[in-house]
């Protein structure tokens, strides 16, 4: 993913804050409340809204894991007061998969606003669907009134399959009733070089405009942050992710909030952090403006029935607009050992190691006697120009058990900042489970995909522009609609035939110019073999690893991927191409030998096991060490 965003460190620090708070940026500065609860309306879709609403898409909220950026090597980005300007080498696309989701049958008004200043091709609309109530992506939906008349769309999906044909989104939705639209973007499609600038992009009942920041009316917006534990990197760092913590196995008894995993956070309080560091998110970065609009934060947390007396305090800390941290909002949670926890909320966290750092609930706290997840959800809310904070605990259902407004409202929006961390100050719980810790994004609510479905690419299908197939474009052949660098539309990802054995993981590199390379790993166990792209490598000349054996070219170059995966698993590569090749090289030992591969169109597909088949390191390490090269190889007959 591109990363457009770029996270501000902290400016200052707190008299008296510790050397280890210092460098986070924390501090035990104590949390004074404010007041009323005012969630942000979620979108709403559907084709009988009188107009759509307008969502500024910036710089700042546009690099979370549900934005996915797809560019060509030396293509580039630019938010930008008239839109979003775009150079593509080849290259360029965006999905935004942060969208509530609606029937494509509410679709509604579809449009885009593109205005080209190079180039032959104007971009496509993409709408990436799922064709029945579950998550998974089934395909992309591509929109190009320019090239095949207004109204007409075509699909990634029938692209794949050889059954490339238009149709109308009113046909789509008959044939499919209950397909669902999970993102909305665009792209430049593959080849396609130029630029222009993306003003917006309508679908669902929203019109999506890009922007700089500064130029956004009514102020601005935070960037958004999910942190799902779905990915090894989001336990790495507190850019990002929520460090301090370890991502569970996937046995580990406790059924993830969402998703496949979750997280299990150690014991933690004011006497470890000098030592052990802290349990803390940054989010996507810290923010000196509060938005108009307001913003909310909220992580699920596991409560047991049958835990042990304890507490965990779990705070938001709010920013000045000088990004100096402003103040503190902290969630009290405890069980007293018979069954029963305590929720509520308070200015600031216990520091004294003789109550073993237990704070007091404060006024009207709530009891909760079923064991299940329960997200804790702070909301700082816009109100006749002051900053209303609410905390609120909802179960999974969604259900509002209690909530607590706040006192501070005299805090004027125009002397506040936005966020700042989300912090687990003290646990006395080793391994509490926390799952889906979040910033102004939509809460995830799926079941784990075990890998017994596809469910599609990484690339979430933003591939296709002008490649469908009979545009006479320049890669209409190429098997997969959109040389997205990915044929694996439905092959279940599962190299050894047993797709239940466990998740299955993409994950797509661009190497050099336009060539790209998917990368599935399935029969994954535990979460750490899901850090799948350790390193990538480009060798432009391949004889500058060994000799090239006769009668074989390299056109190319060598691509190598070194996989982090489960000791002993097989990954299965896919390798895109500008054009077809007939055999594969990979570099085992001292020199290069032919490899068995699959050869469809453009694309390359082989199979690389650890510590075996196509390993070079030849070791049941976990890691995967793959130096290939597609090539062609000349056969002579008479």
């Amino acid at each position: 993913m591109l990363s457009l965003f770029r996270a501000r460190g902290p400016r200052a620090a707190i008299a008296g804050t510790s050397a280890a708070a210092l460098a986070l940026g924390l501090t035990a500065g104590g949390v004074t409340a404010t007041a009323a609860l005012a969630v942000p309306a979620d979108a709403t879709g559907g084709a009988s809204c009188a107009s759509p609403q307008v969502e500024y898409l910036t710089e700042l909220n546009t690099d979370s894991s549900f934005d996915e950026w797809t560019l060509s090597n030396g293509s580039t980005v630019e938010f930008t007061a008239d839109g979003l300007a775009i150079d593509s080498t080849g290259k360029v696309a965006y999905m935004n998969y942060g969208i509530e989701r609606f029937d494509v049958a509410d679709a509604g008004l579809t449009d885009f606003d593109y205005e080209r200043t190079s180039g032959t091709h104007d971009i496509s609309l993409n709408l990436a669907y799922a064709e029945d109530s579950s998550v998974q992506w089934s395909g992309t939906l591509v929109y190009e009134p320019g090239v095949y008349g207004e109204g007409n769309w075509w699909s990634t999906k029938d692209n794949k399959a050889d059954n490339w044909r238009l149709f109308t989104l009113e046909d789509f939705a008959a044939e499919y009733p209950e397909a669902d639209v999970i993102g909305v973007g665009f792209s430049l499609g593959s080849t396609s070089v130029g630029s222009g600038v993306v003003s917006s992009v309508t679908a669902g009942c929203t019109e999506y405009r890009f922007s700089d920041s500064a130029s956004v009316p009514g102020g601005p917006q935070l960037p958004s942050a999910l942190i799902g534990f779905e990915q090894a990197t989001d336990a790495d760092s507190a850019e990002g992710g929520l460090v301090g913590v370890t991502i569970a196995a996937s046995d580990a008894g406790v059924a993830p909030a969402a998703g496949c995993f979750y997280a299990e956070a150690p014991v933690t309080n004011y006497g470890t952090h000098g030592t052990d560091g802290f349990v803390v998110t940054r989010y996507a970065g810290y923010s000196d403006a509060f938005p108009d609009a307001g913003y909310f934060a909220s992580a699920d947390v596991y409560l047991d029935a049958e835990a042990p007396e304890g507490q965990f305090s779990w705070s938001h800390a709010l920013n000045g607009p000088d990004g100096i941290h402003d103040q503190d909002f902290v969630f009290h949670a405890g069980a007293d050992g018979a069954g029963n926890w305590t929720v509520g909320t308070g200015h600031g966290a216990n520091t004294n190691a003789d109550d073993n750092y237990f704070a007091s609930y404060g006024d009207s706290p709530i009891t909760i006697s079923e064991s299940g997840w329960y997200t804790f959800q702070h909301t700082f809310a816009a109100v006749d120009g002051a900053v209303v904070p609410t905390l609120a605990v909802l179960d999974a259902a969604g259900v509002e058990l209690g909530s607590w407004v706040m006192d501070g409202t005299d805090r004027a929006v125009a002397s506040a900042g936005g966020n700042r961390y989300g912090w687990l100050v003290n646990n006395s719980y080793d391994g509490l489970p926390i799952d889906n810790v979040l910033l102004n994004a939509e809460r995830p609510s799926n079941a784990c995909d075990d890998g017994s479905t596809d469910g599609g690419d990484t690339d979430g299908g933003t591939d296709g522009s002008t490649d469908g197939g009979t545009d006479g474009s320049t890669d209409g052949g190429d098997t997969d609609g959109g040389t997205d660098g990915s044929t694996d539309g439905g092959t279940g990802g599962s190299t050894d035939g047993d797709a239940t054995q466990g998740t299955t993981v993409r994950e797509t590199v661009v190497f050099d110019g336009d060539t790209e390379a998917t990368v599935t790993v399935s029969g994954i166990k535990a979460p750490d073999a899901r850090a799948l792209v350790a390193e990538t490598t480009f060798t432009a000349n391949p004889s500058d690893l060994g000799a090239i054996p006769a009668n074989v070219s390299m056109p190319f170059g060598a691509f190598g991927v070194t996989l982090a995966v489960q000791e002993g698993s097989s990954a299965t590569i896919t390798i895109d191409l500008p054009s077809p090749v007939n055999s594969l090289y990979k570099h085992l030992g001292d020199g290069w030998v032919e490899y068995p591969a699959t050869f469809s169109g453009t694309t390359v597909e082989f199979v690389v096991t650890d510590g075996g088949a196509g390993d070079a390191d030849g070791e049941v390490n976990g890691v995967i060490v793959d130096p290939a090269a597609p090539a062609l190889t000349a056969t002579f007959t008479g």
